[in-house]
């Protein structure tokens, strides 16, 4: 599987730049009494009265894309532009989205305020189309001169990359793919990577995570990632990487089973996190540990009941294989 950032935020405008008007619902009367007559008979006709998450796509006489009204909390959530994504896709085919940029004005945001817009935004645009011959177009909003853009594109970098890496199925995902995602982010921020692979996880006394993953020809290895200063405080993330969890020779029924390649959004969770704070460079000492194994069945799966000691040395009797964990 291929690994991809792209951003949904753009430095130039284009020569049709699209206002996206931020309004709370305490200024929308004094809003209003502003406007041309077809943008109040638009609001009365579709009952637009700055609700939460609501949305108004605003046309001029020739019906042009004239601007877009996306209703905010106070203060602004990362909830509350994501509507206006999904209003401007339903009004514009894709020749006109390419064509044209977006940019909020409307309420002076500023600081979280404004950040929150931002990523709202990023977070309407995400798409799963990995496997899809086509995609819909995500419209370019243009970046607010007093936003804060690096913790803007960290964070919807980390949050993209993190549904990616959930949403992708298990034949694409097992314990080598979840490896290349966590190289994947180490090369970006020129940290270390260091596994311990199958057997050797028994050598370096590892022996509950070999179990685990030892009823599956795809490997379970430790993926551990490490980055920052040493003199710098230490923040360690753990992430359980079971790529596909069938539960063992307790198998899952059929229902259950449905979900089971999510059983690895632990460790896309940290390794989300782990790019988000290595890009923004954060005064931390980062390690990130991710077991990724898959829980499957053969002669070599470990059965219920049977008793297994931990790296610690305690021995553990499991009487359910697909408790794992």
């Amino acid at each position: 599987m291929k690994f991809k950032f792209n951003s949904p935020y753009t430095e130039k405008k284009k020569k049709n730049h699209v206002p996206v008007v931020l309004l709370k619902a305490g200024n929308f009367e004094s809003w209003l009494k502003k406007q041309k007559p077809h943008v109040k008979a638009l609001c009365e006709q579709t009952g637009f009265k700055c609700q939460p998450e609501k949305s108004l796509v605003v046309r001029n006489a020739k019906g042009e894309l004239e601007s877009v009204v996306v209703a905010v909390r106070t203060p602004c959530s990362v909830y509350d532009t994501g509507g206006a994504v999904n209003a401007i896709r339903a009004a514009l085919v894709k020749k006109h989205i390419n064509n044209a940029t977006f940019y909020f004005t409307g309420e002076n945001l500023k600081g979280v305020e404004l950040e929150n817009a931002h990523i709202g935004w990023g977070f309407a645009c995400y798409q799963f189309d990995t496997y899809k011959s086509s995609i819909t177009e995500n419209p370019q909003l243009v970046w607010s001169s007093a936003v804060n853009k690096k913790r803007v594109q960290a964070t919807i970098e980390a949050v993209h990359f993190l549904r990616d890496l959930v949403n992708a199925p298990a034949n694409d995902m097992g314990p080598d793919e979840i490896e290349d995602a966590a190289r994947f982010i180490a090369s970006k921020a020129k940290a270390t990577v260091k596994t311990v692979h199958d057997k050797e996880l028994l050598k370096k006394n590892f022996p509950l995570i070999f179990t685990v993953g030892d009823g599956s020809d795809r490997r379970p290895r430790l993926i551990d990632i490490t980055w920052g200063n040493p003199k710098h405080k230490k923040v360690t993330l753990v992430g359980k990487g079971v790529a596909f969890d069938t539960g063992g020779l307790n198998l899952k029924p059929t229902p259950m089973m449905a979900l089971m390649k999510k059983d690895m959004g632990g460790a896309a969770h940290v390794l989300a996190l782990g790019h988000m704070i290595m890009s923004l460079k954060l005064p931390v000492r980062l390690r990130i540990l991710v077991a990724a194994v898959e829980n499957s069945v053969s002669g070599r799966a470990f059965r219920p009941g049977d008793i297994l000691r931990s790296r610690k040395g305690l021995t553990v009797e499991n009487t359910n294989t697909d408790a794992e964990g």
